[in-house]
């Protein structure tokens, strides 16, 4: 078995993921991959779920086998010279003293007893033995003329064991539950056969939701996206509510960028707006400093008016002066603010005099 071989999968490496970073899955996968028939094309095509599948049973494999060596050969001499000899002659010597070694880590050892703390609170443990829930689907099939079991009758098959209270709670519920669906939907004149969505809300209902990326009842390699209607806890979020909450997402997205077309088009006529108040009062500015020009042009025609009919006065001269003659002067040059003080017969009258 590859998954034994100290050359492909060292005993002194503590972390399956390692394997992954150089070449000792390849060199395991190639040696299996010469012993598969691949002349059927659908198994061609399931190349790559093949080896996932291969990859997940290795591992399984290394980390039992770790396990019986451990309960052999260390667990029996734990405190003497012994633990460090194991007479497996499929292990290296230098690969086991490091591995006793990091077994005997303090960081290991409380991971340990976590690890058999979680173990303890497990409700139900399957009852196959060394059977695949694959052949036990695959038997089930063949004596139900091709019909696979659904989830809840894979958990009876797998799980049923007179010993074990829990499994035999668990499996009455979810056929009292089967039945209630059945009779309910009999009362509303449908069809009583469950599909598998109802058939998974049953399963979870008793038993909850998957949590480490499989799906229980289905053996290795079948992941939540491969069966219709499971419930899958991925960071405390159900994969179908993140697939409504993608949705979601993308209708509030549409939503967001209408709005922001909405607001640069509102921003535009409001900016256009401004511009022309702003028009708007420098075209009244103008227009007021032209008044004021004026105003200023209308006083100064008054006071040269007055101050020279008093100097003629004085010399006995008459005033007469034309102020249609000084508006109309205003009106030809208003744009130079030219101000004139008097007519030219004015200016001849007091030159005479």
């Amino acid at each position: 078995m590859k998954a034994t071989d100290h050359r492909l999968f060292q005993l002194n490496v503590f972390d399956w993921r390692e394997f992954r970073k150089g070449k000792k899955l390849d060199e395991a996968w190639d040696a299996i991959r010469r012993t598969i028939d691949w002349s059927d094309p659908e198994t061609q095509r399931k190349s790559g779920r093949i080896r996932f599948v291969v990859e997940r049973k290795l591992n399984d494999r290394w980390k039992t086998f770790k396990a019986k060596l451990r309960k052999v050969w260390y667990t029996p001499n734990v405190g003497t010279e012994e633990r460090f000899k194991c007479k497996d002659g499929r292990v290296s010597k230098e690969q086991w003293v490091a591995l006793v070694n990091h077994w005997e880590d303090e960081k290991e050892q409380w991971r340990s007893i976590v690890n058999k703390q979680s173990r303890a609170k497990r409700r139900m443990m399957h009852t196959t033995g060394t059977k695949t829930f694959a052949e036990i689907r695959n038997k089930y099939k063949k004596i139900n003329g091709g019909v696979n079991p659904d989830r809840c009758k894979m958990f009876e098959l797998t799980h049923v064991h007179p010993d074990e209270p829990n499994s035999k709670q668990a499996i009455a519920l979810m056929k009292d539950k089967i039945d209630k669906m059945k009779t309910t939907k009999r009362a509303s004149q449908l069809p009583e056969t469950l599909n598998d969505f109802e058939i998974n809300e049953v399963y979870v209902s008793v038993l909850g939701k998957e949590t480490r990326g499989g799906v229980r009842g289905f053996g290795f390699g079948v992941r939540p996206e491969q069966v219709p209607g499971v419930l899958v806890q991925k960071r405390g979020v159900h994969l179908e509510v993140q697939a409504m909450r993608e949705q979601h997402e993308a209708e509030i997205e549409t939503i967001r960028k209408e709005s922001q077309e909405k607001e640069d088009k509102l921003r535009e006529e409001l900016n256009k707006q401004t511009l022309a108040t702003k028009d708007k009062f420098k075209n009244m500015e103008i227009a007021m400093k032209k008044q004021e020009a004026l105003m200023a042009l209308l006083l100064g025609a008054y006071e040269s008016t007055d101050m020279l009919a008093a100097a003629l006065r004085m010399k006995g001269a008459s005033l007469q002066p034309s102020m249609s003659h000084i508006q109309s002067s205003y009106e030809e040059n208003l744009d130079d603010v030219y101000i004139p003080h008097c007519s030219e017969e004015l200016q001849q009258q007091v030159t005479r005099n």
